[in-house]
């Protein structure tokens, strides 16, 4: 039977019935909230054509997924539940974040072609590095000056 999968532009907040190849970029560790004493875990998605989305894992639903969702692997999602986010929330370019639940369907894909996400570095002076606090991006520090 062939899966029709979708690719993460094409799901809209709402939405259900739909099933998405992706790639594990990034699983943070479980986080308690700043608002409540909720737990929570952020992931960061990306389908075959590179668009991303960040998933959210709330609660109980962490330990369930606690040996899946592993950074780098491939996995068929479908049944996330699909809603739109705050920009002060935003991980990603994305408007819309995925709730990733006990009713959701993960399976890892075997046997099929994985995606690969080509990693993209843009540099900047150590003086600039004050300009990225606030901003969305990743900073790592590199010491071109060493030996």
């Amino acid at each position: 039977m062939v899966r029709e999968v979708k690719l993460i532009k094409d799901i809209q907040a709402q939405q259900r019935g739909w099933t998405i190849k992706v790639v594990i970029i990034e699983k943070a560790m479980p986080r308690v909230s700043k608002s409540s004493p909720n737990k929570y875990q952020r992931l960061i998605l990306a389908d075959e054509e590179g668009n991303k989305i960040q998933a959210t894992i709330y609660g109980g639903d962490i330990h369930i997924f606690r040996d899946t969702l592993i950074i780098g692997k491939n996995y068929y999602i479908s049944n996330a539940w699909v809603k739109e986010i705050g920009a002060q929330y935003q991980i990603v370019q994305n408007n819309l974040q995925w709730t990733i639940n006990g009713r959701t369907i993960v399976e890892e894909v075997t046997g099929d072609s994985e995606i690969i996400v080509p990693a993209v570095y843009s540099f900047v002076p150590f003086s600039r590095l004050h300009t990225y606090i606030d901003s969305l991006s990743h900073v790592g520090i590199c010491d071109w000056n060493s030996d």
